[in-house]
């Protein structure tokens, strides 16, 4: 609001802070208290600290700006003014180069686009670059695809039960297991392909058996549960 009244009054920008700073109060008089001299001179500066010190940043400002609505006791003018007003305060086009601008946008975009876990895992990295946000995203994927082959090698760590017979070698069933990696369809659960392994092995067919379920220890579990 205040740089939209400084500039409909052509204040010069070197003027903003002798303007703006008899109204300060509270977090905001802090923030600019606990700047020196040099820099309290500076609005950008001023500004900077004051947003830090309520924990504004870019972010808090793009979930403004995608989350305003429009209000019939605003009205159009108004309405459009402050959506203008926090589009300016998220991109800082006084700040960043065109090249700049469109990289944050298709960022924004290709984040949004993620699938719903992905998604979750990116925006709690808080990448600046799309290259960062990319590598987030396929390490991702990577390490669920690992944890899901994690988890079907743990569901056949079983103890086969013959009657009053020896419990199979676990090399039988290590072979058993690469030989349908690549076998078992995208919906099949774990359990399903456990069962084949066990099937698989040297007399399964006749065999009464037990396995249980572990899960695997993997710094990505809490997101791909």
């Amino acid at each position: 609001m205040f740089e939209r009244v400084a500039k409909t009054c052509l204040w010069p920008k070197d003027q903003w802070v002798v303007r703006l700073a008899p109204y300060l109060t509270g977090k905001a008089q802090k923030a600019y208290s606990s700047l020196n001299a040099r820099d309290a001179q500076d609005y950008d500066y001023v500004k900077d600290a004051i947003f830090h010190r309520y924990e504004l940043n870019v972010e808090t400002f793009r979930q403004r700006f995608r989350a305003y609505r429009y209000s019939n006791f605003d009205g159009p003018r108004e309405a459009y003014a402050q959506l203008h007003e926090l589009l300016l305060k998220w991109i800082q086009p006084e700040r960043k180069t065109g090249e700049q601008i469109l990289e944050m946008i298709a960022l924004e975009q290709f984040i949004e686009i993620l699938p719903d876990k992905v998604k979750l895992w990116v925006q709690e990295h808080r990448p600046e670059t799309s290259t960062k946000a990319i590598s987030l995203a396929e390490d991702f994927l990577l390490a669920r695809r690992e944890a899901e082959k994690k988890t079907v090698f743990s569901m056949v760590q079983y103890q086969l039960v013959p009657a009053g017979g020896q419990a199979h070698s676990w090399s039988s069933i290590t072979t058993s297991y690469k030989g349908l990696t690549q076998t078992p369809k995208r919906n099949q659960s774990a359990a399903f392909i456990a069962s084949k392994l066990l099937y698989a092995a040297p007399g399964g067919q006749h065999l009464l058996y037990k396995y249980s379920f572990r899960e695997a220890a993997h710094p990505f579990r809490k997101w791909l549960l």
